[in-house]
């Protein structure tokens, strides 16, 4: 288990960097009426995982063996399980209150430790 910790790129790397090239797409999803949510948060959220994960990771070695790196793709991987169902359901005009009361809660405790993880990646 430990071993994962600094192993996470080399094992879902490229998963990863495919993901936040089809997550660009999320920039539009504003535009054609898929989401209610402007198009500002979704540009400032995918640019600044454009440039952690292919600025700063995947262009760094020495980043990509960091404990840091799992669990910045954890936290990454936790809120878009949360997001993209609220936004399905959203788009279906369906209501299931877990998934809408996660959507307005988890992130009090995911962006801080996101944040914080991205800074950790900036600074080494």
């Amino acid at each position: 288990m430990a071993a994962t910790f600094h192993k996470a790129y080399e094992l879902v790397g490229y998963a990863f960097c495919y993901a936040q090239l089809i997550q660009c797409l999320e920039i539009m999803h504003p535009l054609l009426g898929f989401t209610k949510t402007s198009v500002a948060p979704a540009l400032l959220q995918v640019t600044g995982r454009n440039v952690i994960l292919f600025g700063l990771i995947a262009s760094e070695e020495r980043i990509q063996n960091q404990p840091v790196v799992f669990f910045l793709f954890f936290i990454w991987s936790i809120s878009d399980l949360i997001r993209y169902p609220f936004y399905l359901l959203q788009i279906s005009k369906k209501n299931f209150y877990p998934i809408i009361w996660l959507r307005y809660s988890a992130w009090i405790l995911l962006y801080p430790a996101g944040i914080a993880c991205e800074a950790v990646v900036i600074f080494a």
